[in-house]
């Protein structure tokens, strides 16, 4: 399927994300991983709204998979946006446990790559969003930097 056969809509950010984290609050509090949601109420992006909830979904897992319990400031995940002339831009940085990005860049969403020892890990949900972002028409981003944390930015194209 491509581009113009998609069914883009106004889907709203800040609620998918809000009701992402109230479907999954005991693994968050389990984990003592706190989400911090600045994307302003109502916020929409166009996109479908499965998989942009599977999209937030993926990265706040993440975010309490791959978390650095030594952080001082605790286990957080700040999800906050940027606009552009050309994209909303949604960053979702944590201060996890990072990626090394010389030794893994290229494969970081390659079909069951894995950099981590997690035994939840599968090197599946990475692949999944890129080809859900990618099919809404946007692109993603990532700095990270190994034992500080990860930044994944998603581009959503202004429509």
């Amino acid at each position: 399927m491509d581009l113009a056969e998609l069914q883009l809509k106004e889907v709203d950010l800040h609620a998918s994300i809000e009701n992402n984290c109230a479907s999954i609050r005991a693994l968050l509090l389990l984990n003592g991983v706190q989400v911090i949601n600045k994307i302003p109420e109502k916020t929409c992006v166009a996109g479908i709204q499965a998989y942009i909830d599977s999209i937030v979904l993926n990265f706040i897992t993440n975010a309490v998979k791959y978390k650095r319990s030594e952080a001082k400031e605790g286990c957080q995940l700040l999800i906050a946006l940027e606009e552009t002339d050309t994209h909303k831009i949604v960053h979702f940085q944590d201060n996890g446990i990072g990626i090394d990005m010389k030794l893994n860049g290229g494969k970081l969403f390659g079909l069951y790559k894995t950099f981590h020892k997690h035994p939840d890990a599968r090197g599946v949900g990475l692949f999944l969003t890129k080809g859900q972002v990618e099919a809404m028409g946007g692109f993603i981003t990532v700095q990270s930097t190994k034992g500080l944390g990860t930044t994944f930015s998603v581009h959503f194209p202004l429509q």
